[in-house]
């Protein structure tokens, strides 16, 4: 099976991370693939796009620990260096991204619901960010700033330091959420949210995303500031300090 599974039809542009018996994590070569995938999209005129998962529990569960977490500090950095390059593609897009979030939300697996414009949710109780990072020892690139960007500083630090759950109706209170719906109207509700949005004059979408992307550009400076921390704290490894 394709891990990562990229079509497009018409206007719309979808990208289904596609291993279910993985808990949808993401492999070095998956993270190449999406970077390939969002680094192009700009150059198309017209397309929205969706993000979604196979199966109906995990959106994603970050980074594959047996792939990942094995290697050296060195090789490390480099898939982070990858994951940070998927995330930032996805966040200064001048496309509509849509995450369809049907299961728990891990690790970069938050990284990309957070880069996302539009989130879905199915109304299920598998539906949960969590930020395990710091837990097993992962310096968290990315999702810290994004996490401090979206929610008020005491919710940010309870999800990157303390790895607290950050549940559906916290998501929803928190206006993380465009729309919920029963698991059964799921791939119902992503139709008619795509819809609304392909429907859009293409060249004002791309225009205002551009705009959005320029006042991002402190969130911006604070991710190339987490990088270089995340260096520094892989060199330190490297040398046994």
């Amino acid at each position: 099976m394709d891990p990562l599974i990229v079509e497009k039809k018409h206007n719309l542009l979808t990208i289904t991370i596609n291993r279910p018996e993985k808990a949808n994590a993401f492999s070095i070569d998956m993270f190449k693939r999406l970077r390939d995938v969002l680094n192009d999209l700009n150059a198309d005129t017209r397309t929205t796009v969706v993000l979604k998962a196979a199966g109906d529990r995990v959106f994603s569960a970050g980074v594959d620990s047996k792939e990942i977490l094995t290697l050296p500090p060195e090789k490390k950095k480099e898939v982070y260096d990858l994951m940070v390059e998927s995330g930032r593609l996805a966040l200064t897009s001048n496309k509509i991204i849509i995450a369809a979030l049907n299961g728990t939300i891990l690790g970069m697996g938050c990284g990309l619901a957070l880069a996302a414009d539009i989130r879905i949710a199915a109304d299920r109780p598998e539906v949960y960010m969590q930020m395990l990072e710091v837990d097993v020892g992962m310096f968290p690139v990315f999702v810290m700033g994004l996490a401090f960007y979206h929610f008020p500083p005491a919710i940010a630090s309870k999800l990157v330091f303390g790895g607290e759950k950050f549940g559906l109706e916290e998501m929803r209170h928190h206006g993380f959420l465009h729309s919920v719906y029963p698991p059964d109207e799921f791939d119902r509700g992503i139709r008619r949210v795509v819809r609304v949005y392909t429907n859009k004059r293409a060249d004002m979408i791309q225009q205002s995303k551009q705009c959005l992307c320029k006042e991002r550009e402190m969130l911006l400076r604070n991710i190339e500031l987490e990088l270089g921390f995340g260096q520094q704290f892989y060199d330190n490894l490297n040398k046994g300090i």
